[in-house]
């Protein structure tokens, strides 16, 4: 069962990830995301609802944070990926 959380909070990770590259590729470092059923990221539980992303770093290597409103609800490393 913990695995499955582990593996959950890894593939929403890189899913935010790409969701973001992609989908914001001309909004440097920000982004928005739904989220329609309750997930844990890096350890810490996010709700289903509504958030903005931002990321920092240099080259491909950020760190990916997680806000509800003004508030950071969860950090996370990341890189970055070219979709072509």
């Amino acid at each position: 069962m913990k695995t499955q959380k582990i593996f959950k909070g890894a593939a929403l990770g890189m899913a935010l990830l790409l969701m973001t590259v992609s989908a914001f590729a001309g909004s440097a470092n920000k982004g928005s995301l739904q989220l329609l059923d309750p997930v844990t990221l890096n350890g810490k539980p996010l709700p289903a609802g509504e958030y903005s992303l931002q990321w920092d770093g240099s080259g491909n290597n950020v760190q990916l944070s997680v806000l509800k409103g003004k508030n950071v609800v969860a950090t996370t490393p990341a890189q970055l990926v070219n979709l072509n």
